[in-house]
């Protein structure tokens, strides 16, 4: 260590093992120890007037003994701003900072210190301020592109229904527009689940194409109870006592049943004829009968009766009944006759 060093307007440079200045006793007007790898100064005894001893690896200043300093700034030391064995003697106290009253370092001059600020070389990175999507943590939250400027808004993707609805999103730095639902498969909702531009297709279900749907189809009338046989559904003729619902009202109809209901028929179609009364009563006498024979049972009887009506009908075709009324009567006759069991 040397005897004693005074200098004016000194400026250190790296030497003695990486220590600023070496020495027994050190007196300096103006000195500048700035940036050494080991400690700024090693010194038994320390004077100095002016001082600016910043971000040494070591201790800023070392000192065995006694520290005197008039004004200074001795900050960002890594060991350390002043160790002093013996007595530190602060001049003038308010023009000597060190330790805890040493400045922050803000280099990109954003207002934030450097120890807050995760890029001090950027002004528009620091806590607070607003994230883009950039692969930039720009408000220092320890993520980068959390809910940046423009995303999650409302965007479209060009694609049919569902897949339509989209919200643009941070993705590998660029904001893309990514839709809200993926297609799945088609469902009877009125929506295009599937994103082909079609809505319900291939849920409304006709196999025996007579122009009504099965139950649970999404379209058409729903009402088929057997979708394999084209003459059965709602509103088809209903054939009596075969044991099948033709006409999907839940039940098959007897045919005596159906036989009164077409005889009702008849007899209102007779009541209508625009014929003399006398022919209309005998008509329509035998049609009561025939009808009073079918409710009691009595088969037999009513087939007699209905072909007692036919030959009287056919009688007065083109006489007293009109030719085409006597041919629509007698086929309703017959009709009613070829159900009687």
């Amino acid at each position: 260590m040397g005897e004693e060093l005074t200098a004016t307007d000194l400026t250190t440079v790296a030497d003695n093992g990486g220590t600023g200045i070496l020495t027994e006793v050190l007196s300096a007007v103006n000195l500048t120890v700035v940036g050494n790898l080991g400690d700024g100064i090693q010194a038994a005894d320390v004077g100095l007037v002016e001082a600016t001893i910043l971000q040494n690896q070591g201790i800023g200043i070392n000192c065995s003994g006694n520290v005197a300093i008039l004004r200074g700034q001795i900050c960002d030391n890594g060991g350390g701003d002043i160790v002093a064995g013996g007595s530190l003697n602060l001049i003038n106290p308010e023009e000597v900072v060190f330790g805890e009253e040493c400045p922050t370092e803000d280099v990109d001059g954003d207002g934030f210190a450097a120890e807050d600020d995760c890029d001090d070389s950027n002004p528009a990175v620091h806590p607070g301020a607003t994230e883009f999507c950039n692969n930039v943590d720009d408000n220092c939250d320890g993520v980068v592109g959390d809910s940046p400027t423009g995303a999650g808004q409302a965007c479209n993707t060009g694609q049919f229904g569902v897949c339509s609805a989209s919200s643009t999103a941070c993705l590998g730095g660029a904001l893309s527009c990514v839709q809200n639902v993926q297609s799945s498969a088609e469902l009877c909702d009125g929506l295009d689940n599937d994103c082909d531009g079609q809505t319900d297709e291939g849920l409304t279900v006709d196999g025996d194409g007579d122009g009504h749907s099965t139950p649970g189809s999404c379209g058409g009338t729903k009402n088929d109870c057997n979708d394999t046989v084209a003459a059965i559904h709602p509103g088809a003729a209903e054939v009596c006592g075969d044991g099948i619902d033709q006409d999907c009202n839940g039940q098959d109809v007897d045919c005596i049943t159906l036989a009164i209901s077409m005889t009702d028929t008849l007899i209102a179609d007779v009541q209508g004829l625009n014929v003399d009364q006398g022919t209309k009563n005998s008509l329509l006498a035998k049609l009561n009968s025939a009808k009073s024979s079918l409710q009691k049972g009595n088969t037999q009887a009513a087939e007699g009766q209905l072909n007692a009506f036919i030959n009287e009908v056919s009688a007065q075709k083109g006489k007293k009944i009109p030719v085409a009324d006597a041919d629509r009567l007698i086929a309703e006759a017959q009709a009613i006759i070829a159900i009687i069991p």
